[in-house]
């Protein structure tokens, strides 16, 4: 499965004050939808660009007034970002774990929906180059630059972080997926399991996600 990098041709982009629009459906948080073209917003951006097809208007819409934003080309192919917010959990093994929700929601990267289990990714900027990838860039950022790596339940209001890759992290990363990962899943006993026997590397996360998609 390919969840970073996905080739896009895309078809329609234009840029209007320095701002890229591509062919995008909009869903607000009250199931409203609404179709055009839209800019991609960074992960923190708190309004997004976006023009109907029949106008040159821009109309610059609140990120936390949207859920979820897909852009479409004509090829067949998609991708969607979600706006939500985040939460980190940390602790050692038999202790008492802490928990973190985020004040403010981000975008993130839909990498893959699943009916049990969706993967989300995150940095600081999303790009489409002039190949039509797409990408998660966040060089040049001071602390943590790279790629974070969010689970979330259909039931869940919040995505989890479990790890990353990236600099900033490379000091006791593996441990630190461990006790998230073994929090995450804490009533999944076998799995639990495996993750405490080394079984699974950070740094080999979309394998570890394969194998617990595998299991519904």
């Amino acid at each position: 499965m390919k969840y970073i990098t996905t080739l896009i041709l895309i078809t329609t982009c234009l840029s209007v004050y320095g701002q890229k629009f591509y062919d995008a459906q909009i869903e607000y948080v009250d199931n409203e939808v609404v179709e055009g073209v839209a800019n991609i917003p960074k992960n923190d951006s708190r309004k997004v660009a976006f023009k109907f097809y029949d106008s040159s208007k821009v109309h610059w819409i609140k990120s936390d007034e949207i859920k979820t934003i897909t852009y479409k080309p004509n090829n067949g192919k998609f991708y969607t970002i979600i706006r939500i917010k985040t939460k980190s959990t940390w602790g050692k093994k038999d202790k008492k774990f802490n928990t973190k929700i985020s004040k403010k929601k981000k975008w993130l990267y839909v990498a893959n929906s699943h009916p049990e289990l969706n993967l989300y990714l995150g940095s600081y900027e999303y790009r489409i180059d002039k190949k039509g990838e797409f990408e998660l860039y966040s060089s040049g950022r001071s602390g943590f630059t790279g790629i974070a790596y969010y689970l979330k339940r259909p039931e869940e209001k919040v995505a989890t972080y479990i790890t990353g890759d990236g600099s900033g992290i490379a000091v006791g990363k593996q441990k630190m997926f461990k006790n998230s990962a073994r929090k995450y899943f804490k009533n999944n006993t076998e799995l639990v399991n495996r993750i405490d026997n080394n079984e699974f590397k950070s740094n080999r996360f979309f394998e570890f996600y394969e194998t617990i998609i595998d299991q519904f």
